[in-house]
């Protein structure tokens, strides 16, 4: 039973990033620790991710949050205008990486 659901949800997040960045650090030469490849140091934080975010899960389902830990209404204007700002950066490093 989850008796905190925004810390189940941040944990969920943070495990499915971990994810992701495991997977695109494997893309490139992970090395060792005498000799790191380009993928190693994003290895690292992709293991501290998922283990942040098991550490979570873990608490959410074990400590009880006051009123449930209800994740309330989502800020959706701060949100698209961050992403919209990603977006503008990515376009115009596209734009300009042939100049």
């Amino acid at each position: 039973m989850i008796k905190n659901r925004r810390d189940f949800v941040a944990g969920l997040l943070f495990a499915l990033l971990g994810v992701a960045y495991a997977w695109a650090a494997s893309l490139h030469e992970i090395g060792s620790p005498n000799d790191m490849g380009a993928g190693f140091f994003p290895l690292v934080l992709a293991a501290l991710l998922l283990l942040l975010g098991g550490w979570l899960v873990f608490k959410s389902l074990t400590l009880e949050a006051v009123g449930g830990g209800a994740l309330g209404d989502m800020a959706w204007g701060p949100l698209l205008g961050v992403l919209l700002a990603l977006a503008l950066l990515g376009a115009w490093a596209w734009f300009t990486q042939g100049a």
